[in-house]
Parts: C-alpha cells; sequence; structure tokens
C-alpha cells in the first residue's frame, strides 16, 4: 500500500480519458464498504484472511449476529464525520480516542469555524459582490487574483449550472498564480488536525498513549502533532502520498517506543456497517419464533407444550400447490407427510398467510384416520387451523394429511408469490404453481436465507413444464435449510 502514489490517484493518469478504464485504486478505498486485510501474501497462511470472510458471510447470512468491534465503531464515526467537510477535492473524517478506545474528540477538514466553506462560496458571487463575510481581505483586494476571477466568470456566462454554485479552491488559484504546489495555501485544517485542536479549545482530557481513527492516513504536518501528542496507534484507510510514515512516524530504532504504530483498516463501515450490525429483529424474538419457548411462560408447562418446536416432527414430503383457474377461483393445496419426533402429539397448530381478496375457508380433504379439524379465529391476512388427533401420536408415528383452501382475487390484489417457511425439519419440499395459460409470467424460485423474505439467497427462473390446458411451474429440493423462505413468485399478465 505504500507505493501506490504513482498509480493511484487519477490526477497521475497521462490521458484524460484513462479514468475511465484505469484503476482507480483511490476512489475504490473511499468508496468501499468492506475493507479485507491479508498480511500474510508471501507465507501464505490465511488465518486472518479466512476468519474476516467467515465474519462477513455470517453477517451477511444473519445480520446482528455478532457487534461491530472497537476499531469498525471508531472508523465509523471517522467515516460519518468527513461529510461534514466543505471541502471541493476530498473529504476526510478523523476521531481521536484514549487507549480504552473511548471518543475524546472529532474533526473533518474543513475551514476554521467562523468562516464559510469552499463549497459554499461561488464565483459568480465573488465577481458580482465581493462580500467581505465570505471571502477574505485578500481575495477581495488582489488585483491579480480578482483579475483571474473575472476571467473564471467570464467562461461561465455560457454555462447552465442548473442552480449550483460553481465553487472554487483558492489553493489551486493561487499556486497557479504563484506556479507553485504548495499546500500550505489551503484555506482548510485536516481532518486530524482538527480533532486535535478541539481538544485545547474546549479542555479535554490528555490523549497521551490514545489512538487516531482517520479515513485518510495523516499527512507529514499532521504525522508530526500526533508524534508531539504521545498517539500511539495510527488506524486508517486511505494511504496518503508522502513520505509521513518513513519519514516522521518511523524515527530511530525498530522498537522506538514513542513511534506510533501505523494500522490499515479493515472491517465494515458506511452502508455495509448498518446492514451487517443492525439485527432485523431483537435476537430474544427471534430465539422465541425459532424455538417456540417464551421464557416469561418458562414455568407455565402447559402453555409451552401448546407450541411446536422446530425438532417436535421431520417433514418426510411437504407438498404445497396452489391452482389458478382464473382470479375468481383458486386453490392452495398442502399435502404433508410426517414422523412424529417427540414423545407425544395431540395436536397440530398451523397458519398460512393469504394477501389476496376472499378467502372462502380451508377443509382437511384427506387423512390417515382419527383426524379432526378445526378453523380458528383468524388475523389479519393470517389464517389458522389445527387438526386434532383422536389418539396421541408417539416418537416415530407416521401422519398424513392433505388440507385445501378455497380462494379468490376477484379484486385483483393479491400479492403475486407461493413461499414455504421451513420452521421443522425437512426431507422433500415441493412448491408449485398450475395455472391455465395466460394469467402468470416470468416465474423464478427465490431463496430468502430468513423467515422474514428480506435477506435473498439465490433467485432463478423456473421453466413451464405443463401443457395446452395449464401451465406447471414447480420447484423441488431435498432436506432444505432450516429456518429458510422458499418462494415462488410471479409477474401477472393483467
Amino acid at each position: 500500500m505504500i507505493n501506490l502514489d504513482k498509480i493511484e490517484y487519477p490526477s497521475h493518469m497521462g490521458k484524460a480519458q484513462e479514468i475511465f478504464y484505469h484503476q482507480d485504486i483511490q476512489t475504490c478505498l473511499e468508496i468501499a464498504d468492506i475493507h479485507i486485510y491479508n498480511p500474510n501474501v508471501k507465507n501464505k497462511k490465511y488465518y486472518l484472511l479466512t476468519k474476516q470472510l467467515l465474519r462477513y458471510i455470517a453477517l451477511i447470512l444473519q445480520p446482528g449476529l455478532v457487534t461491530p468491534t472497537n476499531i469498525e465503531r471508531c472508523m465509523q464515526l471517522a467515516y460519518n464525520m468527513k461529510f461534514s467537510s466543505g471541502c471541493l477535492s476530498r473529504q476526510v473524517g478523523a476521531i481521536v480516542t484514549d487507549e480504552d478506545f473511548s471518543v475524546k474528540s472529532v474533526g473533518w477538514n474543513d475551514v476554521p469555524k467562523g468562516q464559510i466553506s469552499c463549497n459554499l462560496r461561488d464565483v459568480r458571487a465573488f465577481c458580482s459582490n465581493r462580500d467581505s463575510e465570505t471571502y477574505s481581505e485578500y481575495e477581495c483586494c488582489s488585483e491579480e487574483f480578482g483579475t483571474i476571477m473575472d476571467k473564471i466568470n467570464k467562461k461561465l456566462e455560457s454555462v447552465n449550472l442548473l442552480g449550483r454554485p460553481y465553487a472554487y479552491c483558492f489553493k489551486d488559484i493561487y499556486n497557479s498564480m504563484k506556479n507553485d504546489k504548495n499546500q500550505v495555501y489551503t484555506r482548510a485544517l485536516h481532518a486530524e488536525e482538527n480533532a486535535f485542536l478541539q481538544i485545547c479549545k474546549y479542555g479535554g482530557q490528555s490523549i497521551k498513549n490514545g489512538k487516531l481513527f482517520t479515513t485518510a492516513s495523516p499527512c507529514e504536518l499532521c504525522a508530526k502533532k500526533a508524534y508531539q501528542l504521545g498517539i500511539k496507534e495510527i488506524y486508517y484507510i486511505d494511504p496518503y502520498p508522502g513520505i509521513s510514515r518513513t519519514h516522521i512516524l518511523s524515527f530511530g530504532k525498530k522498537d522506538n517506543p514513542n513511534n506510533p504504530k501505523m494500522f490499515l483498516f479493515y472491517g465494515a463501515i458506511g452502508n455495509a456497517y448498518i446492514s451487517l450490525y443492525a439485527p432485523r429483529m431483537s435476537f430474544k424474538d427471534e430465539l422465541e419464533l425459532c424455538t417456540g419457548i417464551k421464557i416469561k411462560n418458562i414455568f407455565n408447562q402447559k402453555e409451552l407444550d401448546k407450541k411446536l418446536k422446530w425438532n417436535d416432527i421431520i417433514n418426510k414430503n411437504f407438498e404445497l400447490e396452489m391452482k389458478f383457474d382464473s382470479r375468481e377461483k383458486i386453490e392452495c393445496t398442502r399435502k404433508v407427510e410426517f414422523e412424529v419426533n417427540c414423545d407425544f402429539l395431540d395436536k397440530i397448530e398451523k397458519s398460512f398467510i393469504w394477501t389476496g381478496s376472499s378467502y372462502d375457508g380451508t377443509t382437511l380433504i384427506d387423512n390417515d384416520g382419527g383426524y379432526s379439524f378445526e378453523e380458528e379465529p383468524n388475523g389479519e391476512n393470517q389464517y389458522y387451523y389445527s387438526i386434532k388427533f383422536d389418539k396421541q401420536k408417539k416418537k416415530g408415528e407416521l401422519v398424513k394429511y392433505t388440507v385445501q383452501s378455497k380462494l379468490k382475487d376477484e379484486k385483483k390484489v393479491m400479492e403475486p408469490y407461493l413461499s414455504h417457511i421451513v420452521n421443522n425439519k425437512t426431507e422433500k419440499l415441493t412448491i408449485r404453481l398450475v395455472c391455465s395459460p395466460g394469467i402468470v409470467k416470468n416465474v423464478q424460485i427465490v431463496i430468502y436465507a430468513d423467515t422474514f423474505k428480506e435477506c435473498v439467497f439465490e433467485a432463478k427462473g423456473i421453466e413451464n413444464k405443463g401443457d395446452d390446458v395449464h401451465e406447471v411451474y414447480e420447484f423441488y429440493i431435498e432436506n432444505p435449510n432450516l429456518f429458510y423462505s422458499y418462494s415462488l413468485e410471479w409477474e401477472f399478465v393483467s
């Protein structure tokens, strides 16, 4: 990462059009959400790399499974700070913590407090009204500077900026006037410098042996300040071109205790930080949903026994079929064969969601004897029923039944999907859509890595295997993943 100076910045490209096909490493580093670091390339040991990949794959499948590391949390704060910057070239954020990652100050690259940020200053406004509250005494009084600004303004006469100000960088203009490349003429404080000064300004605590988090590694000037303040660890994302690391931060012997240690950041920030670490629901509620156990009712065994746990039955075969003769005549059939896997079972309670216009009831149309069926009070779009056994079913016994729901969607409000949540261990699962020709199109199977159909794991199209009378779209899988959702989804033709 130290040797990127010649290739990482677009300004170093030979031709302007190279920006469209050259590797723009700088922008990649700035907008990346997940940073992966592998320091052991030469010895081919990939323990740290493997650990990182496993962590983020697990978080993709189960957001909120673990909390952010201290380094991720602090770098996310620095990342947020950079959006306060009014710099036209580059937004940088920084935070300073003590040795226990407790935040002491924040900063971003911008002009001193009380001055107007560069992104709010306009060439045209300058030329028409040299406002002393917006522009410096030098800018207002220098004839040479004013002449250059007038030339820029003249070129803008034929340009329509659609209400945007034509902001300008004072450093760029002044350096062009002096034929120089001196960074000292910038109006802005650097992010690290700003964070250090905030502590002095507001009487903060000592930061000796503390840590600096910055979205871009410190320049030579900020590196000297960090060294003087006793910062011991510096975490950064984008390597800043220059010699701050080799000239300022690495002095004397390698084990010099005064030298801060530099760490290239790895972890999740930005949008990925929120997506990976924000749980879809509270972990307590999720465990309750998966296990059927409510801690509040742990001593109420009768209430606990009513819940069918994920391992109480093993579905040997589960077939879910929806048949459309028309939008006014729909049948949804569930054909189930399961093995009892608990000590005894006297009934099962089931529910399904229907988003269409009308629900005309569910009936038990087939069973292997000795069952009674009962519909229960319904919720909004959710319909409940139970199947009771005349004799308790014991562990190892097989149960077979088929239920069918009569449905209508004459108002055409149905959400176009047929899905099954795998709440019990299942050996064979079939989901089938049967319909008259010309009702549906673009049918696909979508597999979600959760029970709320939020985290898409895989999606692929399904071909019609029917005939001239009926179109048939079928998905079959053996040993589907527990607590995944498998969904046939489509578009209605009209």
